[in-house]
């Protein structure tokens, strides 16, 4: 039985309802990520106890309508999930958040090809997130990650949209896709991360980004305040994918939990900042 199956009625019911939360920029998403403290892997992690309030108050209080969770390339079988993953999943469902799923952990990972798509397939056609990212900072070569995106799509039961290839910084991205290599042509949405030592993820190159993409892009997983400046003085905090003129319409907020939002569900003081910024509004 796919995952998917099992949601209740009212579950349903939310998940297609329209989220009708506007934001400042041109943003259409903003993501809670919660995959390292999902798995375990940070020092304040979700638990049964206290996943609820966490969920609750990303969406309600820091305006996420989506998150971000992990697909594990070391699990064979998505039925083998822990069940507080399948938990947390089913409740971001039924309070209306859309799923947005890429791999736990960054590079290949010690997988051929053939082996990444088939755990990455397996996973969403029994999960069935709306985004999915079959990479996270995987290095792998241009040729590979084409090959893997189509042999992706072809072997989805559904219909996501496509996300990546989420490389580490927004030069890194911008590389990527620049001159004859169309690698942009094999995603619905191209993704750039901006880690914390991504000192050229500014307005002007969030733009270039877009503009060499030729279609929507995301903040795929953003560390930063809501403002901060480079040795240069420009703005690479969120501020700047929140911008009027740059046109991202995805930001992945990194470890929403515990950074923006506490483990009573409330805003932290970055939280709040990035809440007020992103004007999120009915």
């Amino acid at each position: 039985m796919k995952f998917f199956s099992r949601i209740t009625i009212t579950g349903l019911l939310i998940l297609f309802c329209n989220n009708a939360v506007s934001y400042n920029g041109n943003l259409d998403y903003v993501i809670c990520d919660i995959k390292r403290p999902l798995a375990g892997l940070t020092k304040k992690s979700i638990t049964a106890n206290n996943y609820k309030l966490i969920l609750d108050g990303m969406k309600y209080k820091l305006q996420c309508n989506a998150i971000r969770t992990y697909i594990d390339l070391s699990i064979e079988s998505p039925d083998n999930y822990p069940e507080l993953y399948k938990e947390v999943y089913l409740y971001a469902r039924q309070i209306g958040l859309k799923i947005y799923a890429n791999p736990l952990g960054t590079g290949r990972q010690g997988l051929s090809n053939q082996e990444l798509v088939r755990l990455v397939v397996d996973y969403a056609n029994h999960y069935r997130p709306e985004f999915l990212g079959p990479f996270n900072e995987s290095g792998i070569k241009t040729n590979d990650t084409k090959e893997i995106a189509v042999m992706v799509r072809r072997l989805l039961q559904y219909r996501p949209a496509l996300v990546g290839p989420d490389a580490q910084k927004v030069e890194i991205m911008m590389n990527k896709i620049n001159g004859p290599s169309d690698l942009e042509d094999y995603f619905d949405i191209i993704g750039s991360h901006n880690a914390e030592q991504d000192e050229k993820s500014t307005v002007s190159a969030w733009r270039a980004l877009s503009q060499e993409a030729r279609r929507q892009i995301w903040a795929s997983e953003n560390p930063r305040s809501w403002t901060e400046k480079n040795s240069l003085g420009e703005e690479i905090g969120v501020a700047s994918v929140v911008s009027p003129s740059v046109p991202v319409s995805g930001l992945v907020i990194y470890l929403a939990f515990p950074k923006n939002i506490g483990e009573d569900g409330n805003l932290t003081q970055k939280g709040q900042e990035i809440a007020n910024g992103i004007g999120a509004r009915e």
